[in-house]
């Protein structure tokens, strides 16, 4: 906590100003309507850092979790979603410095840290952009078997990683579409399989279009968002996305949403004015 309270001050003292709005109700009627529409549409915090150079995640601080645990009481889904795990130089991309590997294992011991810290506390977690946690660590025995167990722990606690393959082919070299570096593509590609077990250890996921252009699928020329990046890899690895497996990924990432109940937005904001 000291050391995050140094690192994210300014950052802490914005969730704190937040924290009043989501959790202290207002005496205005007007002022009550928007607390409530708080309240109903907005399902989580969104920790989106450097990764590579600051790993260190605000949303773990004590005052942080204590915010979520009572958001929790009225929403049991609200939950933590930290961007980690895309934006780090990793062994897997060929050779890099010894450097560079230090710097990728510190990195990687940081963000599981914060990660553990938010189970231990039994939120709802989401690890977005989360590839080097599911990338293969060959030649790195020790982290690689911390990253297994981190996986596992993972799974148990039905923590998903999110894998966003448009993103991963603009910023990556080794993604899906990688055929060259130890098939990655295809190793990521088993964290979407089910093959006997409850959690495939990831969900498909996709980036708001105009971050990243969410072209239509080629296939078809149809599907846009999250079905176009499923269209990709039903082409890519149709042994792995076969209609079964497919439809309980489908059903598990619709689960694994930051909100179990409809959201209700007040009529008045449709009222056209005079």
């Amino acid at each position: 906590d000291e050391k995050l309270s140094k690192l994210y001050q300014d950052e802490l003292k914005k969730i704190q100003k937040f924290e009043t709005k989501m959790l202290v109700k207002p005496q205005n009627s007007r002022e009550e309507t928007l607390f409530q529409m708080r309240r109903n549409l907005i399902v989580g915090l969104d920790w989106v850092g450097d990764e590579y150079m600051f790993p260190f995640c605000a949303l773990s601080h004590t005052s942080v979790v204590d915010f979520v645990q009572k958001c929790n009481k009225f929403n049991e889904r609200f939950g933590v979603r930290i961007h980690g795990g895309e934006n780090v130089v990793r062994p897997v991309r060929g050779n890099i410095s010894q450097e560079h590997n230090i710097a990728y294992e510190m990195t990687m011991m940081i963000l599981m840290k914060g990660v553990d810290l938010l189970i231990e506390k039994r939120l709802p977690v989401r690890i977005g952009h989360g590839v080097a946690f599911l990338s293969p660590t060959e030649g790195n025995s020790d982290l690689g078997k911390k990253l297994e167990s981190f996986r596992k722990s993972c799974q148990e606690k039905e923590v998903s990683f999110e894998i966003n393959p448009t993103s991963n082919d603009m910023l990556l070299i080794d993604d899906f579409q990688s055929k060259d570096i130890k098939n990655n593509g295809a190793k990521l590609a088993d964290h979407l399989s089910f093959d006997g077990k409850q959690h495939p250890g990831a969900i498909i996921c996709t980036d708001n279009d105009g971050i990243w252009a969410i072209h239509k699928c080629k296939p078809h020329y149809h599907h846009v968002s999250v079905a176009a990046e499923l269209c990709q890899l039903i082409q890519k690895f149709p042994c792995k996305m076969k209609k079964d497996n497919l439809e309980k990924l489908v059903r598990f990432g619709k689960s694994q949403r930051f909100v179990k109940k409809p959201t209700m937005i007040p009529e008045w904001l449709f009222e056209k004015k005079s």
